[in-house]
């Protein structure tokens, strides 16, 4: 049987937890996604790859744009 690979790009905001925004805040985006990263990490075979990267300056909007680009950037690399 082939094994298949797989990459995973989690992108987030530095500001997704920011107490200045706090319906955003408790939501906890950055410490969640965060922590998805971690355990799909953990439990990932050898062909499958996960990408992490918090994104300094950006908010949950902002953040769209630079992330999707470098996913993408990432994702094309493999």
């Amino acid at each position: 049987m082939d094994q298949k690979s797989a990459n995973v790009f989690i992108g987030v905001g530095e500001h997704e937890e920011d107490p200045s925004i706090p319906m955003l805040a408790e939501f906890k985006l950055k410490t969640n996604a965060r922590r998805m990263a971690d355990d799909l990490s953990s439990k990932a075979a050898s062909s499958f790859t996960v990408h992490f990267k918090e994104f300094e300056g950006e908010s949950h909007t902002s953040v769209v744009p630079v992330a999707l680009t470098r996913a993408l950037r990432q994702l094309v690399r493999q």
